[in-house]
């Protein structure tokens, strides 16, 4: 499921690198930076709150976007 987020990644990587290269070696770090803290702040959030590394897990609410397994099987 992480390819397509790969394939991307390299993509505009080599693009910037090759179309924009004063950018690329101006910004690379710092936009590898937010990412990366953008990640890990997301991670610390799902952890703590809906996944219940804190002792009590959350269960998400079943909607139109996120169906009850029990009632529409999307994996058959």
């Amino acid at each position: 499921m992480w390819w397509p987020g790969f394939i991307i990644g390299l993509y505009t990587q080599w693009w910037v690198r090759t179309r924009k290269p004063r950018w690329y070696m101006k910004y690379n770090y710092l936009t590898s930076a937010a990412l990366d803290g953008g990640s890990s702040i997301i991670y610390f959030i799902l952890n703590f709150a809906v996944f219940g590394a804190s002792g009590n897990a959350v269960s998400f609410p079943t909607w139109w976007g996120n169906p009850d397994p029990t009632v529409l099987s999307v994996g058959e």
